[in-house]
């Protein structure tokens, strides 16, 4: 793999996916995730690499993650509340 194929890789992962996805607050229920999975195929078989792949996989465990910490922040406010 060149650098160029490195730079596009890294500007469509990061430049395009995460900075798209990053400050959406998701939900378990979202219907985002939807679009989320399939634009994550779509850059996965449009570079078939590891590189890509990785990338991907860790900002959809961020993504993941980050989802599971607001429901339980909710679920401690909601506890509180009562």
């Amino acid at each position: 793999m060149d650098n160029d194929r490195v730079k596009e890789i890294f500007l469509q992962c990061y430049n395009g996916f995460w900075n798209k996805w990053k400050a959406v607050p998701l939900e378990r229920q979202s219907p985002e995730w939807e679009e989320i999975a399939a634009e994550s195929r779509v850059l996965a078989e449009k570079y078939q690499c590891d590189l890509c792949s990785h990338m991907i996989r860790d900002f959809l465990d961020i993504l993941e993650n980050r989802c599971r910490k607001r429901e339980m922040e909710h679920e401690q406010h909601e506890a509180i509340k009562q």
